[in-house]
């Protein structure tokens, strides 16, 4: 059986621009149970499974991310003598960067932070974004400036090539009182965009070769059957992607349609039947109305130098669990059967 590394060989052989749209069964419409599968496949996923020619990495072009949009500025937060206001946006060639000042009138010293998970987590244009963060400290009277850094990559993976609107959620807790911590959330920034919704969507810029090009990676195939679904919360669609390192990833894309912040966590995951992670292999952030992209790594536990002894990739089981913004459990986990059937 040929191992994994062999499918970059036909990619670079392949090519073409044709990108891969070898979609799978349409949405199950359950909604409170997992679409488990029949378990592996006899041949695993090899050359031979992929069916659709797929292009050589690099070669689809990227539409240019608007850098001409601003913002105003304005107040978002002022609680407990804390005023954070945002003063502008700039631009350099991997990040929109947006300022803030942040000013202490109170007799604290205050840690004020964003970009975290649960309700200080960021979203772009309804799109979650892992990159930018904040977390300064500022004394009383004093007042600080910060800058939060979103990669344009990030946004352009998720299909955003303009920033309408930035919503995010801070936290206040005093110096050296880690148990304590306010948040604050929903705060809304709006730019000088006139587009109301993304142009592009995530699927499109999986199926139509940004998402590779970007980085970096071929995808091998697209199904978009809904896998979990509880309070409000779903995974829609899955996407395996290969890099030329041989580096495999299995993108989950959820979508939330809850008035709830939740924490998606991902345990227990198997491959081929070997547990490689029982718990902690992510967690991500999803806000009401938002979407999120999870990537699982599972290069990191396949190869011929893998401890698992795993070559091939048959079968990936995880457990799902959805969380409260104190990360306490609201749902029971879900068990998730994905055969690798390509």
């Amino acid at each position: 059986m040929k191992k994994i590394f062999s499918i970059v060989t036909l990619c670079v052989l392949a090519g073409t621009m044709a990108a891969c749209d070898h979609n799978g069964s349409q949405h199950n419409e359950t909604t409170e149970n997992v679409s488990e599968g029949d378990g592996y496949s006899e041949e695993g996923m090899n050359v031979d499974d992929i069916e659709t020619e797929v292009p050589d990495i690099g070669t689809v072009d990227v539409p240019d991310f608007n850098v001409d949009v601003n913002v105003d500025e304005v107040v978002l937060l002022e609680e407990k003598g804390i005023v954070v206001k945002v003063t502008g946006i700039t631009y350099d060639d991997y990040y929109a960067q947006l300022h803030f000042s942040i000013e202490n009138n109170s007799e604290d010293t205050y840690i004020v932070s964003s970009g975290y998970l649960g309700k200080e987590s960021v979203s772009i244009n309804g799109c979650m974004i892992s990159s930018g963060y904040m977390d300064v400290t500022v004394t009383p009277g004093q007042t600080a400036e910060d800058v939060m850094e979103f990669s344009i990559s990030e946004m352009q993976s998720k299909g955003i090539f303009e920033i309408y609107e930035v919503s995010l959620g801070f936290g206040l807790m005093i110096d050296g009182d880690y148990n304590n911590v306010d948040r604050y959330w929903p705060y809304y920034v709006r730019t000088s965009s006139t587009i109301e919704e993304n142009t592009t969507t995530y699927k499109e810029v999986i199926e139509n070769g940004i998402y590779g090009t970007l980085n970096e990676c071929v995808l091998l195939d697209l199904k978009q059957d809904v896998l979990y679904s509880q309070n409000g919360v779903s995974i829609v669609s899955e996407a395996l992607v290969i890099d030329e390192h041989d580096n495999i990833s299995l993108l989950l894309e959820l979508e939330s349609k809850s008035d709830d912040n939740y924490i998606v966590y991902i345990d227990n995951v198997y491959i081929n039947g070997v547990l490689v992670c029982d718990s902690g292999f992510s967690k991500d952030s999803i806000n009401p109305g938002a979407m999120n992209v999870v990537e699982m790594e599972l290069h990191r536990y396949i190869g011929e130098d893998s401890e698992y002894g795993i070559s091939e990739l048959n079968n990936v089981s995880f457990e799902v669990q959805l969380r409260d913004d104190s990360h306490e459990e609201v749902v029971e986990n879900i068990k998730i059967e994905f055969p690798i059937d390509y």
